[in-house]
């Protein structure tokens, strides 16, 4: 029967409205809500997401079916309200929850693929919902994307030429919060990328995983793969873990077609600090870590000009380190050879 709410009658009864789906309902698509009767003058209709987030709403009056677009999988709940307004919400009279599945029957990829091989990805969806898109990263970082248009289909994805853990997310939208399915992939490089650092002008300086160098200080980088390109870059980086995120400086690598080595000079950053020297391969429009050495920069270390080659140890003296003398007595021998010189 009709109830009074302020100055305007409620017209709803028992024989009211009735909320419904006209079909199954899938992640990122729209549903359409059928009313089961006519609504009145000030009828809405409101959609609350999984976390009883209240989102999109419609007013029901002259519509005999609604559309509302749903996001991500689980339980929605649908408010039939009558009497809303600018002045009142409204009384809820009808609620309807509703389970939005998942449109993913099957994402599938190769778990294991070689460096500079082609990577197979296999879809089966239920539903395919408009801007639905596999991309291919590593952690964070985006670094190819395919549309995805069918119920059913396969593509490939060239694999990156450096080795590494890196995965497929299968997306209802361009955003990353859509992800309805993902796959984790390793790629492996039988011969992985080096990268090495020594001191121009230092005598006998042979190159290193590690060094420590004075700012400014001229450096030889010296790099090694059977994938490298011209294209790859060598880059500093103020991680000590090579991260990418920040980059001070940027060197193009430019060896000929089918060369498996390198070497480019550059100086030391002028700032002390930990750094690390990355050789980045290219791979589209992104560089990813492949190798890295470790570089220390510190005030305290003299320039190459003032270092002096220290004479090999005799071979007594050798003798008398593998036979337990003191490291600290052998050290004064070569600091005094050194003077000698």
């Amino acid at each position: 029967g009709a109830a009074m709410f302020g100055p305007r009658m409620l017209q709803y009864s028992s024989d009211g409205p009735k909320l419904h789906l006209d079909s199954e309902a899938f992640a990122f698509s729209k549903i359409r809500v059928v009313l089961g009767s006519s609504a009145g003058e000030w009828d809405y209709v409101t959609l609350e997401d999984p976390d009883g987030e209240r989102g999109a709403w419609e007013w029901a009056k002259e519509c005999e079916v609604l559309q509302f677009r749903v996001g991500r999988a689980g339980r929605y709940k649908l408010r039939y309200l009558i009497d809303g307004g600018y002045i009142t919400v409204g009384t809820v009279v009808e609620t309807l929850d509703i389970d939005v599945r998942s449109p993913v029957r099957s994402f599938v990829v190769d778990r294991h693929v070689d460096a500079d091989a082609q990577i197979n990805v296999r879809w089966e969806l239920e539903f395919v919902p408009p801007g639905c898109m596999f991309v291919f990263r590593r952690d964070r970082i985006r670094l190819a994307e395919r549309a995805v248009s069918t119920r059913t289909g396969t593509a490939t994805i060239p694999a990156p030429r450096a080795a590494g853990e890196f995965s497929f997310t299968l997306q209802g939208t361009n955003s990353r919060d859509s992800q309805m399915a993902e796959e984790p992939v390793t790629i492996t490089c039988s011969r992985p990328f080096s990268v090495q650092l020594r001191h121009v002008g230092a005598p006998d300086d042979a190159p290193q995983n590690a060094m420590i160098a004075a700012p400014g200080a001229e450096l030889e980088v010296v790099w090694g793969g059977e994938l490298i390109e011209g294209v790859d870059s060598i880059v500093i980086s103020p991680s000590e873990h090579g991260g990418m995120a920040h980059v001070l400086f940027s060197l193009r690598c430019d060896h000929a077609p089918g060369a498996e080595s390198g070497r480019r000079s550059l100086s030391a950053p002028r700032h002390v600090g930990l750094y690390s020297v990355v050789y980045g391969v290219r791979y589209n429009s992104v560089t990813i870590p492949a190798a890295l050495a470790h570089l220390a920069v510190s005030d305290r270390i003299a320039p190459p000009s003032e270092w002096l080659p220290l004479a090999p140890p005799a071979a007594d003296d050798m003798t008398l380190m593998l036979s337990g003398s003191s490291a600290e007595a052998v050290s004064s021998e070569f600091e005094e050879e050194g003077r000698r010189e």
